[in-house]
């Protein structure tokens, strides 16, 4: 069936994940089309389009004829694609879901009717056989698809990385050419850690696999002359965890790509040899994933390292020369105000170039959902919209989403850590001591995520900042027009 069209819907943020199934699709015949829809925004908490804008998506999908739509499912924005799904296969379209969501509550997911079939775990080996049977309609089952009326015995892994494809780009860049700037590769599925709040390793070690030296060296030069990006960002989970791969890809990597990268490092995986290493390499700044500073909310999140092993690791990477952005989260369970303040009183001594504030949210499938149902910080009906999709509505997980979630007396906490990096010592620790906080509990996006990101960029360094301003502008100037981008 090499002459299956098939449609990817995307809510304009790059997503490798879709590029790795589109990728599959095209190297088995398939027309491929990806088509950029108005599905709100879950990152600025926008709130969702009306009925209308869903019908206009549905027959903008239409139009272009597809045998097979494919959607990937995230938790936050599941319920404005499932309403869209729905709208489709009111037009007798054959439409499949896969994604965090999709894997972690498939029997939720199918209960609307807008699925024809769905996947869950990773897909690329089983992707064209469920197409196919989407497509056809009729035939039986495969063991690990689910279906109204059918579940899935089967969880499909891939356990060879290089066997794929290197994920579809262009297609992505051609809607939003500023994407190919930063160019992203992932080379590793699974996390090695037990982080409690994520849905990547649902609260659970996941068997690591790398892509190998040569097999991510060939994207990266297939990217450079196809693309030509001006950095390079590797988005694993833990980009130094495998300290002899990352030794054999770095005495390659300037060589052969030559272009300024930064990463995502745990922070017990950072120190001077590998930070030198990665300078040496052409890095030019490390993000490493602290969460929490205070040793029992640590603990019971997941996060194996002492507080000195983050002081190391920043240590380390500055002295190497590169930038350090830290990501940090609020309104954890069993963290006081005051642990709080004397986190940010760490940073101040121990000083990092930009914190990310991410407010944790309890996502299905993980450990944390489960955990904050028992504790009733998440009410049983809370937990059951998340479940079906539907119960972020104009959330974020970069801010406060509204006491059904958030804790509003994090704000204030919120504020003085993003500004953080930008003041003088002198000024924080002022702030600290006579609990400032308490008056900035002022729920604007603009001024405590727009603003701190911006003069971070004006600082230099910020590649993703500068890519969500891009995109940014794009969506304000999206209007209703829908963007499909099919064979180059």
């Amino acid at each position: 069936m090499s002459d299956v069209r098939i449609v990817f819907p995307y809510d304009g943020y790059e997503h490798i994940g879709v590029g790795s199934l589109a990728a599959v699709a095209l190297r088995r015949g398939y027309d491929v089309l990806l088509l950029h829809v108005d599905t709100g925004d879950y990152i600025r908490g926008l709130r969702r389009p009306g009925l209308r804008r869903v019908r206009e998506n549905a027959s903008a999908i239409a139009a272009l004829r597809p045998d097979v739509v494919a959607f990937s499912l995230n938790s936050f924005s599941a319920g404005e694609f499932m309403r869209l799904a729905a709208a489709t296969r009111e037009r007798g379209i054959a439409t499949l879901a896969g994604g965090p969501h999709a894997t972690a509550e498939p029997s939720l997911t199918l209960e609307g009717g807008g699925f024809t079939g769905l996947v869950c775990g990773e897909a690329e080996d089983v992707f064209a056989e469920a197409v196919e049977h989407a497509a056809a309609g009729s035939g039986p089952v495969p063991p690990w698809l689910w279906t109204r009326g059918h579940d899935a015995t089967v969880l499909p892994t891939l356990p060879d990385l290089n066997s794929l494809p290197f994920p579809e780009k262009e297609r992505f860049y051609r809607i939003a050419p500023m994407e190919s700037r930063d160019y992203k590769i992932i080379t590793s599925r699974g996390c090695a850690f037990r982080c409690t709040f994520c849905a990547g390793g649902s609260g659970r070690s996941s068997r690591v696999r790398r892509r190998s030296v040569d097999n991510v060296l060939g994207e990266l030069r297939w990217a450079k002359s196809r693309f030509n990006p001006a950095t390079v960002y590797f988005l694993d989970d833990n980009f130094s965890l495998d300290n002899g791969w990352l030794t054999d890809l770095l005495k390659a990597y300037p060589r052969e790509i030559g272009l300024p990268f930064h990463a995502i490092l745990h922070p017990s995986c950072c120190d001077a040899a590998v930070a030198h290493l990665l300078a040496e390499g052409g890095c030019f700044k490390v993000r490493l994933g602290v969460q929490s500073l205070t040793p029992r909310v640590k603990r019971l999140i997941g996060r194996c390292e002492p507080n000195e092993q983050v002081s190391r690791a920043i240590t380390a990477a500055r002295g190497a020369g590169l930038r350090v952005e830290i990501d940090h989260m609020v309104n954890l369970p069993d963290e006081s105000l005051e642990d709080a303040r004397e986190g940010i009183s760490w940073y101040n001594n121990h000083r990092p170039d930009a914190i990310k504030v991410y407010w944790l949210t309890p996502l299905p499938g993980t450990a944390w959902f489960d955990e904050a149902r028992a504790r009733g910080t998440l009410s049983e009906s809370g937990a059951a919209a998340i479940r079906r999709g539907t119960g972020f509505g104009p959330h974020s997980y970069l801010f406060y989403a509204g006491k059904e979630f958030h804790d509003r007396r994090w704000l204030g906490i919120h504020a003085l850590l993003v500004f953080l990096p930008l003041l003088p010592h002198r000024a924080v620790k002022f702030l600290v001591r006579f609990r400032t906080d308490r008056l900035l509990r002022i729920p604007s996006f603009i001024l405590f995520v727009g603003i701190p990101r911006l003069l971070t960029i004006a600082r230099g360094g910020d590649r993703v900042g500068e890519t969500h301003i891009a995109r940014l502008w794009r969506r304000y100037t999206f209007r209703s027009q829908h963007s499909a981008i099919g064979v180059s």
